[in-house]
């Protein structure tokens, strides 16, 4: 009966279950439900030359942290993982001044934010960059940041000519005017785009269908030119995210489904891919797109070539080796992977995305060793705490309780707002007796995320905490 006073049996009765309970439910709990943001993008010079070694800085506006600098590879790219938020973002390089920084940010609801900032020689930087969340498989998020950069002796004309060419191509038609005595002066002949120009121009607004019959009419009367490679590549990718866009996106493990009330593109995607791989054997990213091809129908091992014959030409690429480490999985090739990531550690020592699939790897393995060395490893590194989080979840699963305790307590210090974290710890206070501080923890789950599918657990778990510690059921037990 609710509100009686509990016997030592009873207690002791209570307890056990939900300590069993617990143990149960953090051994089927999910590794994380955080998800680190990435920002990613290029720098190049005035020439469209890419610029290695360019610093890209964070400062995080709700906590002024400045977050240690990422620098851009041979090819100009680089890639930060952080915690979706506002920041400033800026670029660095000895010898060079940034020119304009170039924005492509998209929301989770694919809501698109295309914004250009100019630089003068002051090289002010205060305009905020919203991060949105990254990395599931059906998120529409975006977080994309270009740079231009210019050596000190070429940045005023330079920026002079492309602060004329946004005023020029954000003036109002009509607003020219004639000096006294004077016409009128005509506006300038519009240059005539080539049917390639303007599909580069539609894929750059993500309108890929409205490029592939430009794109067609570019190589249709010259299919064997050399120049035309990159047209038959752009075809080629225009024709795979417009099947994309038209259906259901295929993943890692699940083939895409197929609508039979559209034609499916990948047939003549395939095609134009393997032209341009013809016409020019070295040029990077068409072996990934033909890669693409391949996974989405279930040619795991061609895919696999295609990838490996691709890593020279992209070596920097993440999304080249990470769709390799995945089929290198489906593939029944797991060292592989492991190999690759390690080589991505190795060279990167920050890339908190090889850590978290290796973690991943060797979690599949059940080498557990090994998976809690990698999550030692990411450490301090990773600002959302998602390591920590696993070696808490290791440590549980181990009885090793006040292990466990300080692996989640950091993650909260990291991340108050990390529900799961609450709701482990909580667990995790169960087995070390403190049901005090247990309910606190489930209460700050519940408060974080009340619509969670481990609500009404939670919701259990107080009410059964606090008729143990009720003083009628204290006594009980000192009797």
């Amino acid at each position: 009966m609710e509100g009686a006073p509990m016997t030592t049996r009873t207690v002791r009765t209570s307890l056990t279950s939900l300590i069993t309970l617990a143990s149960l439910f953090l051994l089927a709990a999910p590794a994380s439900a955080q998800v680190i943001s990435r920002i990613e993008g290029t720098a190049v010079d005035e020439a469209g030359n890419p610029v290695e070694g360019v610093e890209i800085s964070l400062k995080r506006l709700d906590t002024n942290a400045l977050l240690k600098p990422a620098k851009t590879s041979k090819k100009g790219t680089y890639l930060y993982m952080v915690e979706p938020g506002d920041y400033i973002v800026i670029a660095r390089k000895e010898g060079y001044m940034i020119v304009r920084q170039l924005s492509d940010i998209s929301n989770q609801d694919g809501v698109r934010s295309n914004l250009t900032y100019f630089f003068d020689e002051k090289q002010e930087f205060n305009k905020k960059v919203h991060v949105y969340a990254t990395g599931d498989l059906t998120s529409k998020s975006k977080n994309k940041i270009d740079w231009v950069l210019a050596a000190p002796d070429k940045f005023t004309a330079t920026v002079n000519k492309l602060v004329d060419e946004y005023r020029g191509a954000t003036a109002e038609k009509g607003s020219r005017t004639a000096e006294p005595g004077k016409p009128v002066p005509a506006a300038p002949a519009e240059e005539k785009k080539t049917p390639y120009e303007s599909a580069i121009e539609k894929i750059s607004s993500k309108d890929f269908a409205g490029a592939i019959p430009l794109l067609k009419e570019t190589v249709e009367k010259t299919p064997d030119d050399p120049n035309n490679a990159d047209a038959w590549y752009q075809l080629g990718k225009a024709l795979m995210e417009s099947d994309s866009a038209a259906g259901p996106e295929s993943t890692p493990y699940k083939a895409k489904v197929p609508d039979p009330n559209r034609p499916d593109n990948m047939k003549d995607a395939e095609t134009a891919l393997k032209q341009a791989k013809k016409l020019d054997p070295t040029k990077a990213g068409v072996r990934f797109y033909i890669a693409k091809v391949y996974d989405r129908k279930g040619r795991k091992i061609q895919a696999v070539q295609e990838l490996e014959e691709e890593r020279p030409l992209s070596p920097d690429s993440e999304a080249v080796l990470g769709l390799l480490a995945s089929l290198y999985m489906q593939t029944a090739q797991p060292e592989k992977a492991i190999e690759l990531f390690e080589g991505m550690i190795a060279k990167n020592p920050d890339d908190l995305g090889a850590y978290a699939s290796l973690g991943a790897l060797y979690k599949e393995k059940g080498d557990k060793a090994k998976e809690e060395e990698i999550y030692t490893k990411m450490g301090d590194r990773d600002p959302s705490g998602k390591s920590l989080y696993n070696l808490g979840t290791l440590a549980f699963n181990r009885n090793e309780a006040d292990k466990a305790s300080v692996y989640f307590k950091k993650v909260l210090e990291k991340n108050p707002n990390h529900s799961l974290a609450h709701f482990q710890l909580a667990y995790t206070l169960i087995n070390l007796g403190d049901f005090t501080g247990a309910v606190s923890h489930f209460e700050s789950f519940l408060k974080l995320d009340p619509k969670s599918e481990k609500a009404g657990e939670a919701k259990k778990m107080v009410e059964e905490l606090k008729k143990i510690s009720a003083p009628g059921a204290k006594a009980a037990t000192k009797s």
